[in-house]
């Protein structure tokens, strides 16, 4: 332990660390470059050259690109892919929608491994990331060869699909550079729909994390005290081991400007804020994406790629003031030691590396490491494992009564997960099996858990901010809740518990839920207010106060904006349309879907957004083309269906909707609304039989809805 302090401090000493920084513009000529950092920072910078960052994007080469373009070929999608060298210059041959023979060339190599991947210019203004790429792992690891890293490699992507590598989601100017480069702007023009997208330096460099440093080199230069952003914290909190615990424990609080703020902008799945990405706390810039369904599993688990801090901020370890230097070098991003002797630093191997508490021999070259059992890995891109960053306990029991992963079935893949469950608890009969606030999470999901310990769990500081954030975020069930929810609104409470609370207020109908928001308005968290005025733009529908009416639409007009500056992305658009539709501005909503198609034609929500204003409208024609075009690029998509079914229905065509309400109801079962259409529409069909089957079926799983309750009686007198 007092290793790990003597190597924070010496690196904190090299970064004077300020709480805040200029939150002014910010110009190319404030960059001086990494090598400008070397002089004075050798060490530091060798470090960050054996790293993942140094490595984010360079220049294609000989010492860079790692894939054979040697004439090697590849089929995928229908089609065959060969990589080529000429003159120097790599390239992808290929052929486009329409079979014809294309060739990109490579600009820029991405990544290194355990995959490389590499952008191509298919435009004068856009690049984009292929999903072929090299298999960089060691030949006996399956590695050093071409393969699709797309995570349906097995099936025929179109060109039209907007999955297809050359659609938008692999665009590398909206969805990439900006977390592989330094001082990247994007500059896209919305009328041209192009970009002019800019960097200072090729990869993620010293300013990517320690903000522009022109005036840091001068100052040190002059010989005055250089000042630089927040970086390095881990010697702020003081660890120490209690002579009866085993785990060491913080003897101080963490400081709030940490470097978690640094982390979390390319480490996060997030909403950007549209900030100046200068300003100190991460909530002032983005609003991170609370860890649940479906970007994680139920129990908050890792699911999609959500880049770590999601998961991070579940941990006890995060809550008890750990962060991500005192397990990574924050300059090479390794380890500070090996595996499990980084985790000894803080939990004791006398207690915990023993075979007592992994219950595996520890005598053997198999015996898994700590992170085996507490950090499971996912694979991404076919190849590449991520950890787990909530460093939960193995729960093979909630494998048997929730079918969710874990970690015991990474390794024992073919023993049935009860028997583990019954293993473990006939192995640890003294000890609680695993973290109960995940159980209790699962419960308030499903409606069962008491009262008592869901007020005792949202507000008791010890449970992690992330946790508390997904109990808060289902809608409150009673006035008791409600009032709970509005207190830890106007506390002092970490943003993220915030935006839990907003998102379950936000499922309430706006006279009920207006107050509570209003309460949040002038939040000190920009994240904060910005979902609170997208909660509440459905109020300026209503005859509310002026001052009211005023704050609102100050608070959204700055939401709007945030998005309109990122209206290179389709969801962006779709939110910027979402939000206008909920005040009544159709016209302007109609532009903003119109626009996410215009950067992704496939775009879902777009798409059947505008199948609905249609319907609104009494625009049949609109109505069925807009639904009709959703289900050619999706068409296992209900809600596709549902509008498909719900424009026939205004084209008077019946039996025509028929079909697709029974095809939406049937991929989405458990989807009340779909239901109750097929329902509707077979009565009116005169199916009366199949219509009292498909009552029954959902009736089952919600018993107490009254409207099916009316329902069931008008049939059984039809």
């Amino acid at each position: 332990m007092n290793q790990l302090m003597q190597r924070s401090q010496q690196f904190v000493n090299t970064v004077l660390v300020v709480l805040a920084l200029l939150a002014s513009s910010v110009s190319a000529d404030d960059y001086a470059g990494a090598e400008s950092c070397k002089s004075c920072h050798s060490n530091e910078y060798a470090d960050w050259q054996a790293s993942d960052h140094y490595r984010a994007m360079a220049m294609p080469s000989e010492l860079t690109v790692l894939g054979q373009f040697d004439g090697s070929t590849l089929s995928h999608d229908d089609t065959q892919t060969q990589f080529l060298t000429e003159d120097g210059s790599y390239w992808l041959q290929t052929t486009d929608q329409n079979g014809n023979a294309i060739r990109y060339e490579v600009v820029y190599t991405f990544g290194h491994y355990p995959l490389q991947q590499y952008v191509v210019k298919v435009s004068e203004s856009r690049y984009q990331v292929t999903t072929l790429a090299w298999d960089s792992r060691l030949p006996e690891e399956g590695g050093q060869q071409w393969f699709n890293s797309h995570p349906e490699a097995n099936e025929v992507i179109e060109h039209s699909d907007p999955l297809h590598w050359t659609g938008t989601y692999f665009n590398w100017n909206t969805q990439c550079v900006g977390c592989h480069a330094t001082n990247v702007e994007k500059n896209y023009d919305v009328r041209r729909n192009e970009f002019a997208t800019t960097f200072s330096e090729i990869n993620v460099s010293c300013e990517s994390c320690h903000s522009p440093s022109a005036n840091h080199v001068r100052s040190a230069l002059s010989g005055e005290k250089p000042l630089v952003r927040p970086a390095n914290m881990a010697s702020e909190v003081q660890w120490q081991f209690a002579s009866d615990h085993h785990t060491a424990m913080p003897m101080n609080s963490m400081p709030e400007s940490s470097e978690l703020n640094v982390c979390a902008d390319c480490h996060s799945r997030h909403v950007d804020l549209g900030a100046d990405n200068q300003l100190p706390r991460f909530e002032d810039r983005a609003a991170i994406r609370l860890a649940t369904q479906p970007l994680y599993h139920a129990d908050g688990q890792l699911l999609e790629e959500t880049f770590v801090m999601g998961s991070f901020l579940q941990s006890k370890m995060h809550a008890a003031g750990v962060t991500c230097s005192n397990c990574h070098n924050p300059h090479s991003g390794k380890l500070v030691a090996a595996v499990n002797a980084t985790c000894a630093q803080c939990h004791s191997p006398a207690k915990f590396e023993q075979t007592e508490h992994t219950l595996h021999s520890i005598l053997t070259d198999s015996a898994p490491q700590c992170v085996d059992c507490h950090m499971p890995a996912t694979t991404y891109m076919g190849v590449d494992d991520r950890r787990d960053h909530s460093f939960r306990i193995p729960r093979p029991d909630l494998t048997v009564s929730h079918e969710l992963p874990n970690a015991c079935q990474s390794c024992h893949e073919d023993t049935p997960a009860r028997d583990l469950s019954q293993f473990l608890a006939s192995q640890l009969p003294q000890q609680v099996v695993g973290d109960q606030t995940v159980d209790r999470i699962l419960a308030r999901f499903e409606g069962t858990l008491s009262a008592q310990d869901f007020v005792a769990l949202t507000t008791d500081e010890r449970v992690p901010a992330m946790q508390r954030a997904m109990l808060l975020s289902s809608a409150p069930n009673t006035n008791s809740e409600r009032a709970l929810y509005v207190q830890l609104l106007t506390g002092e409470h970490p943003g993220v518990v915030k935006l839990g609370a907003i998102e379950g207020l936000s499922q309430l109908p706006i006279n009920i839920r207006y107050a509570g928001l209003m309460s949040c308005l002038d939040d000190e968290y920009a994240s904060v207010r910005f979902a609170c005025a997208s909660g509440l733009v459905g109020a300026l529908n209503f005859g509310i106060p002026s001052q009211d009416r005023e704050r609102i639409t100050h608070g959204l007009n700055a939401v709007l904006a945030a998005y309109r500056s990122d209206y290179d992305s389709p969801s962006s658009a779709t939110l910027v349309g979402t939000l206008e539709l909920d005040r009544g501005n159709v016209p302007a909503a109609k532009l903003a879907f119109q626009q996410a198609l215009r950067v992704s034609p496939g775009h879902s929500a777009a798409l059947l957004n505008l199948s609905s204003i249609a319907r609104q409208e009494a625009n049949v024609t609109d109505a069925l083309r807009y639904a009709t075009e959703a289900l050619s690029y999706w068409p296992n998509d209900p809600a596709a269906w549902y509008s498909l079914g719900m424009a026939e229905v205004l084209n008077e065509g019946y039996l025509a909707a028929e079909t697709p309400l029974r095809k939406a109801s049937s991929i989405a079962p458990t989807n009340l609304d779909f239901s109750l259409a097929y329902i509707l529409i077979l009565q009116r069909n005169g199916k009366i039989v199949a219509a009292q089957t498909e009552l029954a079926r959902i009736m089952a799983l919600y018993p107490n809805s009254g409207e099916l309750q009316q329902l069931s009686i008008e049939l059984s007198s039809s």
